[in-house]
């Protein structure tokens, strides 16, 4: 047996084997992953851009306090403006699933916000308040939800705006954790 054969045939096919995982990697590595929802509308608004004044119903006011802005009396129509998308998820209120569709929380702050934004606080029509923190929308898609199952959500079922976090994306997303940050009913958004 020419064992110089052998040893020169397993060098060529770990050399090829070593490639092909090289070439996997890199591949891997650079092909964009989907996002975890849909685009609806696109951004039309653009940050920088003169915040046109309500010309719908208020539904909730807008508190930019990172930029030291007044307070914006903020439609549907000028949330829309931001660009709206929309993903399903098993709705833990509901016990099942609902497509919602609205703006990302991201992309809310990155119209509101400044460099120095920490988190976001939203107080309901009941007083009932919650921060989310900055790392929560860098993270995961979470949704300013103006609709459920194609339909504007009204004030007696949880609208116009409430909070989603997308559940069944995200496995580390437990619930028991979660579930205090979807708030509805949403009168007045605090940009820290």
């Amino acid at each position: 047996m020419n064992y110089s054969f052998v040893s020169i045939r397993f060098s060529w096919l770990n050399l090829a084997i070593l490639v092909s995982v090289v070439l996997v990697t890199l591949v891997s590595c650079t092909t964009e992953t989907e996002p975890d929802y849909t685009e609806v509308l696109p951004r039309t608004l653009t940050r920088g851009e003169e915040i046109p004044a309500a010309t719908g119903d208020t539904i909730f006011t807008l508190n930019a306090v990172a930029t030291g802005n007044e307070p914006i009396d903020i439609d549907i129509s000028l949330l829309e403006s931001l660009g709206t998308v929309k993903y399903t998820v098993e709705d833990p209120y509901e016990n099942r699933q609902v497509e919602y569709e609205g703006v990302l929380v991201e992309t809310v702050l990155d119209q509101f916000g400044g460099s120095n934004t920490t988190g976001i606080t939203l107080t309901a029509i009941d007083d009932y308040q919650q921060t989310i923190p900055i790392d929560h929308v860098e993270e995961w898609p979470v949704l300013l939800a103006l609709k459920s199952d194609g339909e504007y959500a009204p004030r007696s079922h949880r609208g116009p705006a409430m909070i989603v976090y997308p559940y069944d994306s995200y496995p580390e997303l437990d619930p028991s954790t979660y579930d205090p940050f979807w708030i509805w009913q949403i009168a007045n958004i605090t940009v820290k």
